[in-house]
């Protein structure tokens, strides 16, 4: 739509360069969902926001609970990697740009945000999960804004956090050459990379996104140990592939769910199926999603694959069903005690 005026949709990703607590303490991560970036990028977003006055929305230094609103806006991102961010992107604009804003430094003594920072930014994500925000705080959100502030507002926290950020300068320097080549590629309407992906650009169409601690949680209860170790990090449903023998040529079925990409998608886990030492996967049952892809893919066997044998592949998932059915290669299928639902987002991708 914008590229026959002349216009491109450009997407900038903010990203933290350098060696970050992600790498180096992933214990601060254990009981927060997958996120595109490190606790220190989110706790200089909170610094600069009490350090800045007269925001046009109103969230600044004068503002009641501006450190609560940041964690609030972090879980927007929730169940995405960065990897699985770009991806997304990458299907809903024609250019996505990644712009290093900081970088971090968690193994220089010196420049090391302390943990207890951290620890507290961590545990307003989590707040943010499971309190929603509402015009007045909760007592514990309260209790949260106050420390979050007395700790970034430490001189030495706050020299620590400032000395990670670029130069605004560089990161100008940087946006000017996204916008620049933008508009080169404006100029070029036909180039491929210049465009949103198109039908005839995708590869699969998946359901993303979605809680999966209750499903893996499902998952270790009847998987046998050495398999719940191998359990995957990035979980999908796979609605369509361009390689599927019986739907990748479904045009129909294609194009409807290419119109669906972004929509959110409601599922149901009913069963756990694997084969002892190989692979395992999920079951799936779609509750809601556009009429005809509820009809083309009625009786396939949907599912999420948890865990790829030694020798396995991915792909080898589509042959539990059948697998159980003839009771071969030690296949077995163990019933949830109740449907597990879960709520996605469908993501094209082009790879």
């Amino acid at each position: 739509m914008l590229l026959p005026a002349g216009a491109v949709a450009v997407a900038v990703v903010p990203v933290c360069s350098g060696t970050s607590s992600a790498a180096t303490q992933p214990q601060l991560y254990a009981d927060l969902p997958r996120l595109p970036f490190p606790l220190e990028l989110l706790a200089l977003c909170m610094l600069r926001t009490i350090t800045r006055r007269g925001h046009a929305g109103n969230l600044d230094a004068q503002a009641p609970n501006p450190l609560t609103v940041m964690a609030s806006f972090a879980t927007f991102f929730k169940h995405n990697t960065h990897k699985e961010l770009l991806k997304y992107l990458r299907t809903q604009y024609h250019i996505v740009a990644e712009l290093p804003i900081m970088e971090a430094a968690d193994t220089d003594p010196q420049r090391q945000v302390p943990v207890e920072v951290l620890q507290h930014v961590a545990a307003g994500v989590e707040l943010a999960l499971r309190q929603r925000l509402g015009s007045e705080l909760s007592p514990e959100q309260q209790e949260w804004e106050r420390k979050a502030r007395s700790l970034l507002q430490q001189p030495e926290v706050e020299q620590r956090l400032l000395s990670l950020q670029r130069p605004l300068q560089a990161c100008c320097s940087d946006l000017q050459g996204i916008i620049n080549a933008a508009l080169q590629r404006a100029q070029q309407p036909s180039s491929a990379e210049g465009q949103v992906a198109q039908g005839s650009d995708a590869r699969w169409v998946a359901v993303t996104g979605f809680e999966p601690s209750g499903l893996l949680e499902a998952a270790r209860q009847v998987l046998p140990p050495e398999m719940c170790s191998q359990l995957k990090d990035e979980l999908h449903v796979t609605l369509w592939h361009a390689e599927d023998p019986a739907l990748g040529s479904d045009q129909e079925l294609q194009e409807c769910l290419l119109a669906a990409v972004g929509s959110e998608v409601t599922f149901e886990v009913t069963h756990v199926d694997f084969v002892p030492q190989g692979i395992a996967a999920a079951k799936v049952q779609l509750t809601s999603a556009p009429e005809t892809v509820l009809a083309k893919l009625s009786g396939r066997y949907l599912h999420i694959t948890l865990v790829i044998g030694p020798s396995g592949q991915a792909k080898d998932a589509k042959l539990l069903d059948l697998a159980v059915t003839q009771q071969s290669g030690g296949a077995q299928r163990c019933a949830l005690p109740e449907p597990l639902p879960l709520v996605g987002q469908v993501l094209l991708v082009q790879e």
